[in-house]
C-alpha cells in the first residue's frame, strides 16, 4: 500500500456520534482518513472530506451535520467511497460532478416532452 494512503487511513473513527453532536468549537474536527466535521463561527456544521489528487488539495462537502442532516455513519460511508475512488486514481469530486451532469441530461424537460407529443400527434396517433 502507498505510504501516503496508509498514513491517511490508519487512524479512522476518532469521533463518536455523541462527541460529533456535542462539538461546538469552530474549526475542523477530524474523524480520521480525511473526514472532518467543520464547525463555523456561526455554529453551522457540515461534513467534509479533504484529500489530495494530482498534487492539488481538495475539499469535498458531504452535507450538513446534525439533526435532519448527514449522520456520522453516512459521512463515514461517503468518505470510504471517496477513498476507494482515489485508490483507483479517480478524483471523487470530479466524478460526483460528472454523475450529476449525466443525471441532469437524462431528465425529461417540458420542452422535450412537448417535442415528443408533437412528434406523436403528427404521425396520426391520438394522444389522450
Amino acid at each position: 500500500m502507498d505510504g501516503a494512503v496508509w498514513r491517511m487511513v490508519r487512524h479512522l473513527n476518532k469521533l463518536t456520534a455523541l462527541k460529533a453532536e456535542s462539538l461546538t468549537e469552530p474549526g475542523r474536527h477530524s474523524d480520521g482518513g480525511g473526514l472532518y466535521l467543520k464547525v463555523s463561527k456561526t455554529g453551522g456544521r457540515a461534513w467534509i472530506f479533504m484529500y489530495t489528487h494530482a498534487g492539488r488539495q481538495r475539499e469535498m462537502g458531504l452535507g450538513p451535520a446534525g439533526q435532519g442532516g448527514v449522520t456520522l455513519a453516512k459521512a463515514r460511508k461517503a468518505a470510504t467511497a471517496a477513498r476507494d475512488a482515489l485508490a483507483e486514481g479517480v478524483d471523487p469530486l470530479t466524478a460526483r460532478k460528472d454523475k450529476a451532469a449525466m443525471e441532469q441530461r437524462e431528465t425529461t424537460t417540458f420542452g422535450g416532452f412537448a417535442d415528443m407529443r408533437r412528434m406523436l400527434s403528427s404521425r396520426g396517433r391520438p394522444i389522450r
